[in-house]
């Protein structure tokens, strides 16, 4: 399993759904946070808005923890 897959993994068990790949990326959603996109590339994983950056964190270092702590948190601030 390579560094990309298993980010991957580690998404879908904090309950990521894969809506789509590519030779490169891998769309997923989490069905809690409509309008939010992760896309876990060969270099970078990031979640995004139609409108914005959300969170970014290289693939090497990628922190799950960290990476859904920044998501709630945005979406804490969205919610007000």
């Amino acid at each position: 399993m390579d560094l990309q897959d298993s980010v991957v993994k580690e998404l879908e068990q904090r309950g990521c759904e894969v809506v789509r790949r590519t030779s490169a990326l891998v769309f997923l959603v989490h069905p809690e946070s409509p309008g939010i996109m992760v896309r876990v590339g060969t270099v970078y994983v990031v979640a995004e808005t139609s409108e914005a950056e959300i969170v970014r964190q290289r693939l090497d270092r990628f922190d799950a923890a960290s990476f859904v702590s920044q998501l709630r948190a945005y979406e804490t601030g969205r919610a007000r």
